[in-house]
């Protein structure tokens, strides 16, 4: 795990678009849906629940991951949350600046950093948002018992962010031994969706880049979901394959047409005047091999 310190100041505070309300759908702005691909890296995925539960066997104690009518299950918010963080790190958004030793005030209302705008805050509904990912599929899913070192303090201050690299804890990282505990994994491939409302060209692309596509749809680097991943876990890489649009016209697009239609939004993003290209290598460099 490592600290990611930012040093810029919140200069993109006001730049996102006009705001519009909920209640319309505007013609010149973006509003639909994104089927999205979650594929697990090597160590898996957890999503924790604080309970106890029995291993496939029913012999072994463990730390029981999430499900949904008893299945595995990625919780939308935590897919959202984990989007959120790494949207705020490219768009120097005002969390960074909020609260005591900040140099700035929590969004409001009618007056929104590029983040708040886009997933909400208080007083203010986000325009995003994920559905809890579910398996691609009867067989997409395995259920594994893994041996996960258990959660310490990290070394965290304020104006930096914790950016997970994909690497096992170690003692250096807790000043001292590793223990272990026993916890649910799962391996394999999991299914969302993005809804979204009134996103501008230049936001889809800034919301693609922050879930760790590239200029060409590739995969850049891993969101990392649920809990053990300070000690390796929860890397996942995503693809989108459909895209359904409201407006600015109804559409429908698989495949290569999607791939496009987001490549496009991308270019709109990078176009901008901003430092987006090296907090997403530093993104890439340091969490690329965690899946």
């Amino acid at each position: 795990m490592t600290s990611y310190q930012i040093s810029r100041d919140n200069s993109s505070r006001g730049k996102q678009p006009d705001l519009v309300g909920h209640d319309v759908w505007a013609p010149d702005r973006y509003t639909g849906r994104l089927e999205l691909v979650l594929q697990t890296g090597q160590a898996g995925v957890s999503p924790g629940t604080g309970k106890l539960g029995l291993d496939p066997s029913g012999q072994v104690l463990v730390q029981a991951a999430a499900r949904c009518g008893a299945q595995p299950v990625l919780a939308g918010s935590g897919i959202k949350g984990a989007a959120r963080t790494r949207y705020e790190m490219i768009t120097d958004s005002c969390v960074l600046f909020s609260g005591p030793g900040g140099g700035g005030s929590k969004c409001k209302r009618d007056d929104h950093c590029a983040a708040c705008s886009l997933f909400g805050c208080m007083g203010w509904s986000g325009r995003v948002d994920f559905s809890d990912g579910l398996a691609d599929g009867r067989d997409a899913v395995r259920v594994a018992v893994g041996h996960v070192a258990i959660p310490y303090p990290p070394r965290h201050a304020h104006g930096e962010f914790r950016v997970y690299d994909g690497r096992p804890s170690a003692p250096q990282d807790r000043h001292g031994p590793v223990e272990k505990a026993t916890r649910e994994v799962y391996h394999g491939r999991f299914r969302t969706v993005l809804r979204f409302r009134n996103g501008a060209a230049a936001e889809m692309g800034r919301l693609l880049l922050a879930m760790g596509f590239d200029a060409e749809l590739g995969s850049a680097f891993p969101l990392m979901l649920g809990g053990g991943k300070y000690d390796g876990l929860g890397a996942v890489r995503l693809s989108a394959d459909r895209l359904i649009l409201a407006t600015p016209e109804r559409a429908e697009y698989e495949g290569l047409a999607c791939a496009e239609r987001c490549r496009h939004w991308i270019r709109e993003a990078l176009e901008e005047p901003s430092n987006y290209g090296q907090v997403l290598a530093e993104l890439a460099h340091i969490t690329g091999g965690g899946a």
